[in-house]
């Protein structure tokens, strides 16, 4: 009548193709987790490429900085400043009043 459970997984598992005897799937893990916790090959050094540049800063500090303040004030950038307050504002500003009827201060 009813198939002993057991009995159905066995072969189901006998038809999968993915299904491997237990000492092969531990060895299977086992060269996996080795190859992970081994530490990385450390790469060879590139013997053809140039030598680090020194920085300008660590060799004329002066002239770093005299560079430095050059590039930064040769920016045209406008700086942000404070919204306009007062009679500074423009006749538009009149059209976003809250209150009808009031009076510019």
């Amino acid at each position: 009548m009813t198939e002993d459970p057991r009995a159905l997984a066995a072969r189901l598992l006998a038809k999968s193709r993915y299904a491997m005897p237990r000492a092969q799937a531990l060895a299977h893990i086992e060269a996996r987790r080795r190859r992970l916790l081994a530490p990385p090959a450390e790469p060879e050094p590139d013997l053809t490429a140039p030598e680090p540049l020194s920085l300008a800063l660590l060799n004329a500090p002066e002239k770093y900085a005299s560079d430095f303040w050059t590039r930064r004030s040769s920016r045209e950038k406008p700086r942000p400043g404070r919204p306009p307050s007062g009679d500074a504002l423009g006749p538009r500003h009149d059209d976003f009043r809250v209150v009808d009827g009031d009076k510019k201060d």
